[in-house]
This record gives structure tokens, sequence and C-alpha cells, in this order.
């Protein structure tokens, strides 16, 4: 057995990850791989013993595995965050699996099918992610790449937070500030795109929340340009561009607490889960809209790209953020 196996072997069995049960491949029939990406394969597995569906996120055991099992066996039972139910390794390679709980579908590929969604829809899942991200907070841990397509969607329709590859998990040093440069480019906070400083990394999820939601409601992002790169230049330099009018008042007033350039100036998880429009109440007094009426120049369907990002965890400092080519 090489050491990085037996690294595996110890990070499993000695302390890392308490909550979450080991197992082996073995345990698991594996029916059919769901989808591939840069890091992982998932693949649909039913659990021993239940029967009950399962995905299995199958993966070399590298920084951003080590760091998701951190972070979500931190997260065992936590509402609105994807479950972690075992860790398995098939006891010869360097490749592991994490056994999460199955979704159904995510919010990217709603948002494709159905079209964008209307208020109410789109509150029912923004709360969701809002309780979830609160504990994620709580515990110390920022996701750094909140997006629709790392949003699930489980059978019983609630929204689960996925894909912690990248997140930040500041308990070990207490100490909220990072100069991590992760995410995706179209969803990242002006600070993470800026390249030059540290930043607060739960400020930083706040932007990506006020991104999301704009694209749930619009279909599409809050930057204007006639090409992918115009649009990439003004969401790393966080130049905001309404081209949706319509919104309540309550839901302008929200995007624009969320998508504050001062990262100071936006509120916590927690306080998002206070605002009327999440609630469902009315503002006790109108807050005029800064939509601009205009059309941008060129709209680009969402369908046609889904951003990626670059992420090298050691040194991160040569980290960059990169969106995937336009097909």
């Amino acid at each position: 057995m090489n050491s990085e196996h037996l690294s595996l072997s110890r990070f499993l069995e000695q302390g890392q990850c308490p909550n979450v049960p080991r197992k082996s491949f073995r345990d698991y029939n594996m029916t059919k791989q769901i989808t591939s990406g840069r890091y992982a394969q998932i693949w649909a597995a039913k659990e021993p013993g239940t029967a009950q569906d399962v995905a299995i996120k199958v993966s070399n055991f590298e920084e951003n595995t080590k760091n998701e099992m951190l972070c979500l066996s931190a997260l065992v039972d936590v509402p609105h965050v994807i479950q972690l139910k075992a860790c398995c390794s098939n006891g010869t390679s360097n490749t592991v699996g994490m056994v999460l709980e199955r979704a159904q579908t995510d919010l990217m590929e709603l948002v494709e099918r159905k079209g964008p969604l209307d208020e109410r829809s789109a509150r029912r899942f923004f709360r969701d992610i809002c309780v979830g991200l609160s504990h994620c907070h709580d515990r110390k841990i920022a996701h750094l790449d909140l997006k629709p397509e790392n949003i699930l969607l489980t059978s019983d329709n609630r929204a689960v937070i996925a894909d912690f590859e990248l997140s930040y998990n500041w308990a070990p040093s207490n100490n909220p500030i990072t100069d991590l440069r992760v995410g995706t480019v179209y969803y990242a906070a002006p600070e993470v795109n800026a390249c030059r400083e540290s930043y607060v990394a739960k400020m930083a999820d706040i932007w990506s929340l006020g991104v999301l939601l704009y694209v749930l409601v619009t279909g599409t992002w809050p930057f204007r340009g006639s090409t992918y790169q115009q649009i990439e230049a003004n969401a790393r330099a966080g130049n905001l561009y309404f081209s949706h009018t319509g919104f309540s008042p309550e839901l302008t007033h929200l995007f624009r607490k969320l998508l504050s350039f001062d990262p100071n100036a936006r509120p916590s998880v927690h306080h998002i889960l206070l605002h009327p429009w999440v609630q469902g109440r009315k503002l006790e007094e109108s807050i005029p809209s800064s939509a601009s009426a205009l059309a941008p120049s060129f709209r680009l369907p969402l369908s046609s790209i889904r951003p990626i990002c670059c992420f090298n965890p050691l040194p991160h400092e040569a980290a960059m953020l990169s969106p995937q080519s336009p097909a």
C-alpha cells in the first residue's frame, strides 16, 4: 500500500471526519454515471441494506477532496446542505468516494428548462439556501462558489447547497479573512475577482447570493456586455446592470443590499432571512427602483455557458478564476 493511500486511511480513520462512517466501494451497487466534471465523477448507487438511492462522488484524494470532506463532516444533519452519509475507498488506490444524499436536478437546469422563476417560487428556494448558508457561516465555513449549478433539488423539492471543494473553513484558524482566489467569475464578489487583497469570506458569499437570486428571477446575469469578454470584465469590476424592471419594491431593495460593492454594507445571512422579501412581507415604505429601463445590447442565454473556474489550493496566490469559453 503506498504512502498516499496510508494518508487517506489515516484521514478517514483517525478523527478527521468523526461523524462520517467509512465504507468500501464494494458495499454499494453503483448503477450508472450521472455526470463527470473537472474534479470528480458522480455515480448513482443504492445504499446497502435499505436500497435507498444515493450519489457517490468519486475523485482522487487531493486537497480539494479533503477540504470538501472536512466541511461536510462539520455539516452533518444541517438542513439545506447536501448530506455526507459515508466515505469509501477500494483499499488499493488513492481514489475516494463521498456517499451523498441523492438529488434530482439543480437550480440551473430548472431555470434552463422552465425559464425564470416568479418571485414566489424563487423566494422558497432562496430561503432554503439562506437557511443552509446560515448554518455554514455559524460553523465557520464559507462556500465561495455559490451558483445555481451548486444548488441541488431533492425529490421532495428542497434546495440543498452542494460542492464544497472550494470552501474556506476558518474554524482551525478562527480567522474569517482569506486571500483564496476561487469561485466562478460571474458569481464571485468584486473583492475576490480583484485578486489584490484579502477579504472576509462570508461577505463574498452574500454577493454570490445576490447574483444567484438575480439569475433565478431573470435568466440572465446582472452585468451588461455585447460579448462574453465584456460581461466578464463587468463582473470582475462589480459593474451591475439590471436589464429587467418590474421587480417588487421588496426584491429591488434586497438586490441593493446583497449586491453592495462595499462588503461591509452587505447584510449577514441571518439578516437576509429577516428581510421583508424573504419573509413575504411588504416594506414599510416604498424603495424606488434603480433598475435601468433600457434593454441590454446583447442578451447571453445561460444555457450556452456553464462557467467554471480553476482551483489550485496550494499555493492559492497562483489560483485564477477563469470562465469556460462560450460554445
